[in-house]
């Protein structure tokens, strides 16, 4: 028997580049990879493009259409080696700077096939000849798995030329309005530090610049902000941990803007961080008040790959840290001020009567108040009140007869509150008075269900429109008008006093993903929201979508978006409340009908 050695190709196979389009990432968190190489490459050459060429600032440009994606940049360009390490899965550089925002060599791969199939890179280093130009077709490279790829180089170009070009092709994401501002302000508030303070990087996504909006805090009666800084090191399993920042109370509530921006070598790697721990449930004025900034100082706290997060899950350094953070004096000073902060834009609030075997004086009444009211619930002659419930709670008799409910509502209950009162009578006819105690108005009850408003869309926008169903989504026995032209893209549903704004986009995942997905948007109002249908579901292989259907499945979702977000505002976390969603996936998948 003789023994031998042989090499195994251990070379990262080129399929894991499909694994990346599954993984759930926000486009501006995919443009941010290919900003973060763009700018790197620029503080990496800062001396020689500032003082040789005088080029005082990063320039990156994002040009986003149906067709394509092109990125540009003006940093310093890519030599040989950086050209075969931005085509090559997980070939990082041999050694980065302790803030280099390039540490993670998946980067550009990732976020390419995250937006298209095809993409092209284009580079020339500044004082070199070269000019490297290499496309890759993923579909290509799963179907061959190849182990080279063939890169045009021209050996004779302008030595002064600095810059990398990238184009995208066969998008997977059509270009939207809404999507294209919501980008714009979250790239503003990841690089604010090098847009705003260091003035050093330049950011333009359909030739609008992105810029930084600092958050307006709310001022105490002495006109000071509301805000504490700090400052902590603690020890996790014999290493230092080190990490400052600021926190703050909004002036205006913002489940958009609340939450704390964590930070790592000045650049933002997770928004809207907000452990319930400080901020509290959903429903609760911290979660939608709090606001700040945590920077990681150090090198003990680790990245996630796709920069997205701290690596912390599992570790116990996540419960840790925001245990520490709460304890700090300042911390807890300024949750008290958001807690207390119950001052709204629109505190109104709406107070309707229903009643079983009985009616009210006059109309069924909604008083709007917007102050602290007291209501008195009382019966007339001939009627006997059995029970009253406030939005299914019970309430206590406040007379001595038993006969006579009171209430107060104050800013901390909901916008609708629903009074039931239930009588002793056998047959209806008799009648309770309901007082209130303050300043309210009378106001005439609502219709059932939600006030859908449609915006009328264009000849063009309905030719363009991929989703053709976004042209009728009329709700059959729903109150429904049009208003002009306000919005850039999709439907506005007033539902309890709130508007929201919903935009339908149909992409096409994996077929065991789920048929529907909900995500927070910016624009075009505080409440938007975009729903992703996912046509490669099995539950769309035996329907045929007409203009019927497709009106039945924006309303669907968008009934069922609703309960979502209603359920989530009322303390219930998001991924309880798609229950239903995981239900039907489940059932859809296996049945396939």
């Amino acid at each position: 028997m003789g023994v031998r050695q042989i090499n195994v190709n251990i070379e990262v196979g080129t399929g894991i580049i499909k694994a990346f389009e599954r993984i759930d990432i926000e486009n501006h968190q995919i443009f941010s990879e290919f900003i973060d190489n763009s700018f790197q490459s620029f503080r990496d050459n800062i001396e020689v493009l500032v003082d040789e060429l005088h080029v005082r600032k990063c320039e990156v440009r994002i040009d986003w259409t149906n067709d394509e994606i092109i990125i540009t940049d003006n940093a310093f360009g890519m030599d040989e080696e950086s050209f075969e390490r931005a085509l090559r899965l997980n070939a990082p550089a041999k050694s980065y700077a302790k803030d280099s925002l390039s540490r993670y060599g998946i980067g550009l791969k990732y976020a390419a096939s995250n937006l298209g199939s095809v993409y092209t890179i284009e580079s020339t280093q500044y004082g070199s000849p070269l000019k490297f130009t290499g496309t890759v077709d993923v579909d290509e490279w799963i179907a061959k798995n190849p182990k080279t790829m063939p890169v045009e180089v021209i050996d004779d170009f302008d030595v002064n030329k600095h810059f990398t070009v990238i184009t995208i092709k066969r998008l997977k994401h059509k270009f939207n309005e809404a999507e294209m501002k919501r980008i714009i302000n979250r790239l503003g508030t990841i690089y604010y530090y090098f847009i705003d303070t260091k003035k050093q990087l330049e950011i333009y996504v359909n030739d609008v610049k992105v810029e930084y909006t600092e958050p307006v805090l709310f001022r105490d009666k002495n006109g000071s902000e509301v805000m504490e800084t700090f400052n902590k090191t603690f020890y996790f399993e014999g290493k230092p941990y080190e990490f400052s920042g600021w926190i703050g109370v909004l002036n205006k509530g913002s489940t958009y803007d609340a939450g704390l921006s964590l930070i790592q070598n000045h650049r933002v790697i997770e928004l809207n961080f907000r452990p319930k721990e400080i901020f509290g449930p959903g429903n609760d004025y911290r979660y939608q008040r709090l606001v700040g900034n945590v920077e990681f100082l150090g090198d003990n706290w680790e990245v996630r790959v796709n920069k997205d997060g701290l690596a912390w899950k599992g570790t116990g350094l996540k419960e840790r840290f925001i245990e520490e953070l709460n304890k700090l004096p300042g911390v807890r000073r300024v949750q008290a001020e958001a807690k207390e902060r119950r001052t709204r834009e629109n505190p109104t609030r709406k107070v309707r009567i229903t009643t079983e075997k009985c009616n009210v004086d006059g109309l069924k009444q909604v008083y709007e108040i917007g102050e602290k009211v007291c209501f008195t619930v009382t019966p007339n002659e001939g009627c006997s009140i059995k029970s009253a419930k406030v939005n299914s709670q019970e309430l206590s008799p406040s007379s001595v007869e038993g006969n006579t409910f009171s209430f107060t509502v104050d800013a901390d209950m909901p916008s609708t509150i629903l009074i039931k009162v239930i009588c002793e009578s056998e047959k209806s006819g008799g009648s309770v008075k309901v007082t209130p105690t303050g300043s309210v108005v009378v106001d005439t009850p609502p219709t059932h269900g939600p006030k859908v408003i449609v915006k009328p869309l264009s000849k063009k926008q309905r030719i363009e429109k991929t989703f053709s169903g976004m042209k009728s989504t009329k709700v059959p026995g729903e109150n429904i008008k049009e208003e002009p032209n306000l919005y850039q893209d999709g439907i506005i549903v007033e539902y309890q006093n709130t508007k929201y704004s919903f935009e339908i986009e149909e992409v096409y995942e994996s077929a065991t993903k789920e048929w529907m997905d909900l995500k927070e948007m910016k624009y075009p109002l505080e409440n938007s929201y975009k729903i992703l249908i996912n046509f490669n579901s099995g539950f769309f292989k035996y329907i045929t979508m007409n203009e019927e259907t497709k009106m039945l499945l924006n309303n669907m979702c968008i009934s069922i978006a609703l309960s979502m977000i209603t359920s989530a505002a009322s303390g219930l976390p998001m991924d309880k409340s798609k229950i239903l969603i995981d239900k039907l996936n489940d059932v859809i998948f296996k049945s396939g009908k």
